[in-house]
């Protein structure tokens, strides 16, 4: 049985780089600071963030937007 020949001089797309905005700079801020909060056994408390032991995420936020403080100094 003979496979069917596939066309091999087709043009690659141009990948491109998307362009980061604010929003995923500071999802992956958050997402760097929950990793380490949930990997330092119930210590999210240590980063002085008030009532994150309940709800990591929202502490993890927390931090984000006090890297993106710092990152606008």
């Amino acid at each position: 049985m003979e496979l069917p020949k596939v066309k091999t001089d087709l043009p690659m797309p141009e990948c491109k780089k998307p362009k980061p905005d604010l929003s995923s700079l500071r999802d992956e801020f958050a997402m760097r600071a929950m990793q380490a909060m949930i990997s330092t056994a119930g210590a999210p408390c240590l980063f002085g963030l008030e009532g994150c032991e309940d709800n990591t995420a929202a502490g993890a936020y927390k931090m984000a937007d006090a890297m993106l403080l710092e990152r606008a100094k």
